[in-house]
């Protein structure tokens, strides 16, 4: 993002100054935001003898670094032993200052995003020391505070209120969020902040996307149209309405440009010759050029997805000229239109429709047996009258069009329905043989002599025929006997494969397993065939999973079809998973699937199966491989997630419950989101459903990774209500002595779902709605037990505080003034506990209480009305 230093002020957004004084127009000073020292806030693995823990740089002066690690004081090193420490990446949105840093790690490490060994409060304390101390250092602590939501801080920034605008501005930009950017952009002083330009040119296409946006941007952008020409060239690009000759503004901005050949670019355009091709160059403006350079020779297959911008006359002109060779589909119809110029065999009915191929339409209808779509096409061409006419004879046998059909296809038909001998001229013409299947099935047609001596592939194949038809009559030793006869014409020819088929179904059929599989002759010496390798492995799955393994390990290795690849890599592990007695994964199992995996695996689908498999069945090789190939953004997202998930089980990798959630929480984010996600965000829940419900107070280290789903928007309602409350009642009970709940802990894992429910519990069906409100309660009680126990050991902390003022004031006249103030504020700590206390109280009677919860509700009305008649009375003697 642009955001110079040296040239304008973010006070009041007017241009002014060298980098160096005061704002000519407000009198801010131009100090550049200070990025401090970069080593402080750097997390590093601190060296031990047995074990290694976390550091992070809080202080550093000339060659000496202070790094906080375990204890509250931190340790002095030098920069040689610094440089030797590892360091560790801390997530989350970049930030500029010191402060911001330190601000990040200790966020990172409440999520446990970040393993952290240092005390978080000293680090807290040591951030906030470092945050506004200086007027170089507000700009960068306050953008920094804005990327991690900590709002609550920019007071103490003492900034204009136009400068945290830009900086709200700036962060939602990085976030990607339009719509907030052009929120706080429009609270900026108009005229000013010209900053704003290169804002708004780096999000163009976002910008574009969005109308209203678009509008919103033009509006800004016209302060400042007479001296910025990148503002005077945006507007116009997001508002077509602002007037003006394109070509005039194209040729205007282009003089502004340091690149010489932006200049040329735009003249060339007004004057309508050829451009040269350029990385930046526009859609329409590539097109155009190409269009010129195919003709003069050059291939144009790479920029196909361009030129369906081009008229059809000009896509002729590169078809005829042969500069396009292949183009992929793309929804377009001028795309249809060149795929049906240059792949007629490619392309799907739609395409075919869109180009006008009628006779391709009428011939795939016919294979298809579509009688109602060859019925909606042009019955005047006549392709369409001979493919409905053998249509109808092939299904009805229907010869009331046969005068419809084509002369050598009318021959045919009249042999299939009298039947006789069998003429030359068809046994020769292999496209009629499925035609006169049934009939030879049927024993209709008969095969002369000199026929079967002049065409011995015509005979084996009627052969195959006669063969198939006391299958179909159960005749299993006929069968046998007859292959036998027809097996010297069919052997070594392409149908000894289906003669060795019928015979291997005859013998398995009569018990002879192993004379099946000999007749297949499948084992590893024998040439791979896939069709009798997959009956092969239906006869050996009877003997159990590892009989089949082999059979089916040469079809996932060898079979040309990527389906059957598949489909037999499936059927080996669902028979190794259903084969009780084989407990162990099969080493050679495992090397296909891992071979698989390694290799281009297109269908998400299947990539998943195995991927998802070996997570569950092979977890540490899924954890461990680097090898894993993913084809495409979701087998991507795939690989990082199931990953995740196997090395958070093993105890040496730095992976975490918050690692799993926050790439879930990622990929859940995706539009359109994967279908896969939905199933592995259930399995996630239930897990930490199950993990929360133990005693409270163990599970509270689940609540960053609750609260990283929460973010994420990943949970279902019902999930949502009950570990966001089990979260909170976790914290609760978890609580030291000397400790309380946080408020923004307490806001976000007890009041707002506790609220949420209240507000919805009748969108849930009444057994769900009462178990739930049980539970919420049960969980809300518990926290409210805590809390009232923190509570109480503040107030009298408070108490104390105020009778040590009281005391003082009785001999400390001269700070009488001042010390009246701290009583004062001493009584406003002290209302704000009431008011926690009836904040409890109120939410606690909506809820079903059991067992001793019953009283809570009663004791926080009894101890808040206490405090609250004491604090009254003090408060009168003011």
């Amino acid at each position: 993002m642009a955001d110079d230093p040296g040239r304008w002020c973010r006070a009041c957004g007017t241009t002014a100054g060298d980098g160096a004084g005061s704002c000519a127009e407000c009198g801010a000073d131009l100090t550049a935001p200070a990025a401090g020292d970069a080593r402080v806030g750097q997390v590093v693995v601190l060296p031990g003898l047995f074990l290694t823990r976390t550091g992070i740089v809080v202080a550093a002066t000339g060659d000496t670094l202070s790094v906080l690690g375990k204890g509250d004081q931190p340790n002095s090193v030098g920069t040689a032993e610094f440089a030797r420490m590892r360091p560790v990446d801390v997530p989350g949105p970049a930030v500029i200052g010191e402060a911001g840093r330190l601000w990040a790690a200790s966020h990172a490490a409440g999520t446990g995003a970040v393993k952290a060994s240092w005390n978080d409060a000293r680090l807290k304390t040591y951030a906030d020391d470092l945050a506004g101390r200086d007027l170089g250092r507000r700009p960068a602590d306050a953008a920094d505070a804005i990327a991690l939501g900590r709002q609550f801080w920019l007071p103490q920034a003492k900034l204009t209120e136009t400068e945290l605008c830009w900086y709200q501005a700036r962060q939602a930009a990085l976030r990607g969020d339009l719509g907030q950017m052009m929120a706080w952009l429009a609270k900026l002083p108009t005229g000013r902040y010209a900053v704003r330009i290169p804002l708004l040119l780096s999000h163009t296409a976002g910008l574009l996307a969005d109308t209203g946006l678009a509008a919103q941007a033009a509006a800004q952008l016209a302060p400042f149209e007479e001296i910025h020409p990148d503002a005077r060239a945006l507007r116009h690009l997001l508002d077509p309405e602002a007037g003006g000759d394109l070509i005039h503004l194209t040729v205007a901005y282009a003089a502004t440009s340091e690149v010489p050949k932006a200049v040329a670019a735009a003249e060339r355009i007004r004057d309508r010759r050829r451009i040269p091709i350029e990385p930046h160059a526009g859609p329409n403006t590539r097109a155009l050029d190409a269009y010129f350079a195919g003709l003069n020779g050059t291939n144009l297959d790479q920029y196909a997805g361009l030129l369906t911008e081009l008229p059809e006359a000009l896509l002729d002109d590169l078809v005829d000229a042969h500069a396009l060779t292949k183009v992929d589909a793309d929804g377009t119809a001028r795309g249809a239109y060149l795929r049906c110029r240059l792949h007629p065999g490619r392309v799907g009915p739609d395409e075919l429709a869109a180009a006008g191929f009628t006779a391709e339409q009428a011939r795939r209808h016919y294979l298809a047996r579509d009688a109602e779509a060859l019925d909606a096409l042009d019955g005047t061409d006549p392709a369409v009258g001979h493919y409905r006419a053998l249509l109808a004879f092939v299904r009805d046998r229907d010869r009331g069009h046969a005068d419809d059909l084509w002369p050598q296809t009318r021959a045919l038909v009249d042999l299939i329905d009298g039947g006789g001998e069998v003429p030359e001229q068809l046994a020769a013409d292999r496209s009629a043989w499925p035609l006169l299947r049934d009939a030879a099935l049927q024993g209709r047609i008969t095969v002369p002599e000199h026929v079967s001596t002049a065409h011995p592939d015509f005979a084996a194949w009627y052969g195959l025929c006669r063969l198939t038809r006391l299958v179909y009559d159960g005749d299993w030793e006929g069968t046998v006997r007859l292959a036998r006869a027809i097996g010297r014409a069919t052997r070594g020819g392409p149908l000894a494969d289906e003669v060795a088929s019928l015979v291997a179904y005859a013998k398995w059929q009569l018990g002879d397993h192993d004379g099946a599989l000999a007749a297949l002759d499948t084992g590893p010496a024998a040439r791979f065939r896939a069709g009798l390798t997959l009956n092969a492995s239906v006869i050996a799955a009877e003997k159990g999973s590892a009989a089949a393994q082999e059979p089916l390990a040469r079809l996932a290795r060898e079979a040309p079809d990527q389906r059957l690849r598949n489909g037999a890599l499936i059927k080996a592990l669902g028979l190794w998973i259903a084969d009780d007695a084989v407990t162990e994964y099969p080493p050679e199992l495992a090397a296909l699937v891992h071979g698989r995996l390694a290799d281009r695996i297109d269908d998400d689908d299947f990539f998943l199966d195995l991927l998802k498999f070996s997570a569950n069945n092979d977890a540490s090789w899924v954890a461990a491989t680097p090898a894993i190939r993913a084809t495409g953004g979701n087998q991507a997202d795939m690989v990082r997630y199931f990953q995740t998930r196997c090395r958070i089980l093993e105890e040496h990798r730095p992976e975490t419950f918050s690692d799993l959630a926050e790439v879930l929480s990622q990929i859940w984010r995706r539009d359109p989101r994967p279908e896969w996600q939905a199933r592995e965000r259930d399995w996630f829940a239930d897990l930490l459903l199950d993990l929360v419900h133990r005693d409270f107070g163990e599970a509270a280290g689940l609540a960053g990774v609750i609260e990283i789903l929460l973010d994420g928007g990943v949970l279902e309602p019902r999930e949502r209500l009950i570990l966001s409350m089990q979260a909170g009642g976790h914290l609760a009970m978890g609580l030291g002595d000397d400790q309380d709940l946080r408020p923004e802990s307490e806001k976000r894992f007890l009041f707002d779902p506790a609220y949420e429910f209240l507000r919805v519990r009748d969108e849930f069906p009444e057994p769900v709605r009462e178990a739930l409100a049980e539970e919420l309660g049960r969980c809300l009680g518990v926290a409210a037990f805590a809390v009232g126990n923190a509570m109480s050991r503040a107030v009298d902390n408070l108490g104390d505080q105020y009778n040590e003022i009281v005391e003082r004031r009785s001999w400390d006249r001269s700070n009488d003034w001042s010390l009246s103030r701290i009583q004062l504020e001493l009584l406003d700590h002290m209302q704000t506990v009431v008011d926690r206390m009836r904040a409890y109280q109120v939410l606690l009677v909506q809820f079903p209480l059991d067992g001793p919860m019953n009283e809570i509700p009663d004791m926080l009305r009894g101890q808040a009305d206490a405090l609250a008649g004491q604090i009254d009375m003090l408060r009168r003697d003011f």
